[in-house]
């Protein structure tokens, strides 16, 4: 955990300060203009979910499943785009020369992924919270304990799934070429089947009372946190032999590159 912590402070939360700071710097008037907008939509946003659905009775099992979906669509967005996060030097270097564990570089590296998507998935089910609790369907603070467990779930799961189906495309093709498309596909398929086992799983086997259904959460927390574990050197040890093929072939380039313009500058310079 003191590892990880250090990798958040030293490694990422610099490089998010450091990247918010240059957009700033160069574009201030559209960023504050950017800002405000979304502030303005998402109040509109906030007024017609709850003009519009607050005489409307809500299922809230439906309600649940839909909000499961959409947060596993979200999860997938920030997994598959930032595929490349890992794929630094700095993350080499705690790798290569720490006792850093690789699934403390792993989670480490998403900490500040899962608050984006923690503060996105909030702001965007806040009105439905609001309707579910004027209509009395939240009974207690349990039910929103365990509908954000279900969103840290999703989003551990999302991560252990494309971390699977990489390590499975490098096995089975090769390690030094990045296969997006095969991999995001792969991805795509097992993170649906996976999520729809799961709904189906707890529709037809847990009936919904918070305490079997938080139990049998944490049995799967248990479950994808080993997965996390066994998963995250193979997944690492991948990436940075492709980090370095790709590095060493950017040196051949270069070194293919500098003798055809030195035979080139040597046939011009006999023929002066």
């Amino acid at each position: 955990m003191n590892f990880m912590k250090q990798i958040v402070r030293k490694v990422e939360y610099p490089k998010l300060i450091g990247r918010v700071y240059d957009v700033f710097i160069k574009y201030p008037t559209p960023m504050i203009a950017l800002i405000l907008s979304i502030v303005l939509v998402y109040l509109i946003y906030f007024i017609i979910m709850i003009k519009n659905f607050s005489t409307m009775p809500l299922d809230s099992a439906k309600a649940y499943k839909n909000i499961t979906l959409a947060t596993a669509a979200l999860a997938s967005f920030f997994v598959v785009f930032s595929r490349n996060k890992l794929k630094e030097h700095s993350q080499m270097f705690f790798f290569l020369n720490s006792g850093v564990r690789p699934h403390e570089i792993v989670i480490g590296g998403y900490v500040l992924l899962y608050i984006s998507y923690v503060f996105i998935i909030t702001l965007m089910f806040a009105p439905f919270l609001v309707l579910f609790w004027q209509q009395g369907k939240v009974n207690s603070v349990m039910d929103i304990a365990i509908l954000f467990f279900v969103h840290t779930f999703i989003f551990c799961l999302a991560c252990t799934v494309w971390m699977i189906t990489n390590i499975m495309i490098k096995r089975l093709l090769s390690k030094s070429k990045d296969q997006f498309y095969l991999n995001s596909s792969l991805y795509f398929v097992f993170l649906g089947c996976t999520v729809y086992l799961l709904i189906r799983f707890f529709e037809e086997y847990i009936p919904y009372s918070p305490l079997p259904f938080f139990i049998m959460l944490i049995v799967l927390f248990l479950v994808l946190r080993w997965a996390l574990i066994r998963t995250s050197t193979a997944y690492l040890n991948n990436i940075f032999i492709q980090l370095n093929s790709e590095s060493s072939q950017g040196m051949k380039e270069s070194l293919n590159f500098q003798h055809k313009n030195s035979y080139f500058l040597n046939i011009v310079w006999a023929n002066i």
